[in-house]
């Protein structure tokens, strides 16, 4: 009967990174408890250049009800693996190395990298774009809003400017009119004047 090795590894939306020993015919599983709809990625390596027969490390993720959802053998490469949780529940990311095909010797224990992250809860991702686009939504319409009040501001300025126009030229008009009489009317005076002393110096001759 296969032993099972069990480490429970809190995760708090980061990166957790694990450098082991695997051992051949034995099964390792690290178990982590996830909300629905999470996204994980992980990164994997078998760090020992030792191959085993059969063709690596059978990499495999169970769900909450023990139903494997992702297998994959995995070997000295770097590679990922991804999945995105159904249900809440504890989740196992389970590994196994396949046994030596030799007689002799002893188990190879090679040594191996493993690198989970938890990613966003996609609920909480989709309403957090939500707030983010309401967010934006409402800054546009407060700048337009803002556009609008200038705009109008702009409109009364013209109107007022319009209107002080037309006062100063109406203003300007009177008092040339006004100029305009005072001249004449001075003028008028300066004739009546002459024409006045003219004839009386003319009687004073006359007599």
């Amino acid at each position: 009967m296969q032993k099972y090795f069990f480490i429970l590894v809190i995760f708090a939306t980061c990166s957790n990174a694990l450098t082991f020993y695997l051992t051949e015919g034995k099964q390792r599983c690290f178990l982590d408890e996830y909300t629905a709809n999470t996204v994980v990625i992980g990164a994997h390596q078998l760090l020992d250049k030792v191959q085993p027969n059969g063709g690596g490390v059978e990499l495999s993720v169970l769900d909450p009800d023990n139903q494997v959802i992702l297998t994959k053998m995995t070997n000295s490469d770097e590679g990922k693996f991804t999945f995105t949780t159904k249900k809440q529940g504890r989740y196992q990311v389970c590994l196994k190395m396949s046994n030596s095909k030799g007689w002799f010797g002893d188990k190879k224990q090679p040594l191996y990298f493993l690198r989970i992250k938890q990613g966003e809860n996609q609920e909480f991702q989709s309403a957090a774009k939500e707030s983010q686009i309401t967010g934006l939504k409402q800054k546009i319409k407060s700048l337009q809003k803002q556009e609008d009040d200038f705009i109008k501001l702009q409109l009364m300025n013209r109107e007022n400017e319009d209107k002080l126009s037309i006062e100063n030229i109406k203003i300007n008009d009177n008092v040339f009119n006004a100029t305009l009489i005072q001249i004449v009317v001075i003028i008028g005076a300066g004739v009546f004047q002459i024409y006045s002393l003219r004839k009386f110096f003319a009687q004073k001759i006359y007599y």
